[in-house]
């Protein structure tokens, strides 16, 4: 997860997304895929310690896809993305600047036990099961870019 996030990072930075915490540097030598990585190592990896920072900002206006809109309120409609035997939460988001993009639809997902288990078999509702193959459920949303006349 950590080597997609410095993908993400990596190609923020060469699009010139501006992040308001500064510049961000990177080792050229590391592949990402590789390992090990050590994780301690600030002039190695240092994307990691700048991650961790608690004012960790961008210039960004990100809302979730799955935001509850009727309610005047940040919560969620997606009550879980995870469920196994000893967990259940929400682990996976769609998020998109709603300033340069507007969400058409987005991906049906089960957002109760019984949607889960629709066939009533004991813990069918854990996560991977035969009708859902992963340990996470699938989000996603069709996203259309504004057409206002602003950069992006």
């Amino acid at each position: 997860m950590k080597g997609r996030a410095v993908e993400l990072i990596k190609l923020c930075r060469d699009y010139g997304v501006p992040f308001a915490s500064g510049d961000i540097t990177f080792d050229s030598t590391i592949d990402v895929h590789s390992a090990p990585i050590d994780y301690n190592t600030k002039s190695t990896w240092n994307v990691v310690e700048w991650m961790k920072n608690e004012q960790l900002s961008h210039g960004l206006i990100l809302e979730s896809a799955y935001q509850d809109k009727s309610q005047d309120s940040k919560s969620e409609l997606l009550p879980f993305t995870n469920v196994t035997h000893d967990f259940v939460n929400t682990l996976d988001y769609v998020m998109f600047d709603s300033r340069h993009f507007q969400l058409q639809k987005r991906l049906d997902v089960p957002r109760s036990f019984c949607d889960l288990n629709d066939r009533s078999l004991q813990n069918g509702h854990l996560l991977p099961s035969s009708v859902w193959p992963s340990d996470h459920l699938a989000v996603g949303a069709v996203l259309q870019l504004r057409d206002d006349g602003s950069k992006v």
